[in-house]
């Protein structure tokens, strides 16, 4: 599911242009950025993220035009502006193209067929010239949303008995975004600003690692059930990872703790 939509945007002066994607030209119209022209030079499309995601401008690319590595990189364009990226050799009749940040849900993709002097990267080139025949053009943009950032806060109990360890271990990717407060002797709280998060991964995947919880039997001693942690929230994932050695005596295996590994869905 792609999660943000991509729709044509009627510029302010243009009273010709594509419109749902298409458009009826004359054979001999020459593209122009001049208001009221019969073969509009510019068209821009609005690439909008739905609620609850955003996009980032280094996430998209025009298909067959990447280095497959999943990097975006502008064609044949030195970029040195930040939040864009800037396209050559595009297929004909379009002659540059450019994605521009616009905020955390806006991309701005203008593409030209013919030089611009308000677009700086964009000042050299043949206009474009309606032939005899219809041109028919696929261009298609690939690329992911993300997860909107949100607000994470977390209760743990640091003081669970008096046989008990406990620790929290937070995702070295996240420490930025997220901390440990000691509220008194027996909870602490972890909180914090989630950064938006990739969802084109496996599905197999529990989703982005968090955090760890981690319950030890203090030494000396054994659990004889299991340690359990629930999240009242759906939006995470616990995977639980019991800490076992070998009894001594009967060679069977005891329990001496559980790592919780928090994920975010």
């Amino acid at each position: 599911m792609a999660n943000y939509t991509i729709t044509r945007s009627i510029e302010s002066g243009h009273e010709y242009g594509c419109t749902q994607f298409s458009t009826v030209q004359e054979e001999g119209q020459v593209a122009s950025h001049a208001a009221n022209t019969p073969l509009d030079a510019t068209i821009v499309w609005d690439l909008k993220a739905n609620p609850g995601f955003v996009v980032d401008v280094q996430d998209f690319a025009f298909a067959g035009f990447h280095d497959g590595t999943g990097m975006v990189y502008p064609n044949e364009i030195a970029n040195t502006i930040p939040g864009v990226t800037l396209w050559g050799t595009l297929p004909s009749p379009i002659l540059w193209g450019k994605m521009e940040q616009l905020s955390s849900t806006l991309i701005k993709i203008t593409l030209l067929l013919a030089p611009d002097a308000n677009q700086p990267e964009f000042t050299s080139g043949q206009a474009f010239e309606m032939p005899q025949d219809d041109i028919n053009l696929v261009l298609s943009i690939e690329g992911c949303a993300k997860y909107e950032g949100h607000g994470l806060r977390w209760w743990f109990n640091s003081d669970v008995d008096t046989f008990t360890n406990t620790d929290i271990s937070i995702s070295e990717d996240l420490r930025e975004n997220i901390v440990t407060n000691y509220i008194n002797e027996e909870v602490t709280e972890v909180h914090g600003t989630l950064p938006p998060e990739s969802i084109d991964r496996e599905y197999t995947s529990p989703g982005d690692y968090v955090m760890s919880y981690i319950v030890s039997a203090r030494e000396g001693y054994r659990y004889r059930s299991t340690p359990t942690l629930t999240a009242n929230n759906s939006m995470y994932n616990i995977i639980s990872n019991v800490v076992k050695v070998t009894n001594q005596y009967n060679k069977g295996e005891d329990i001496t703790g559980v790592r919780f590994d928090i994920y975010k869905k």
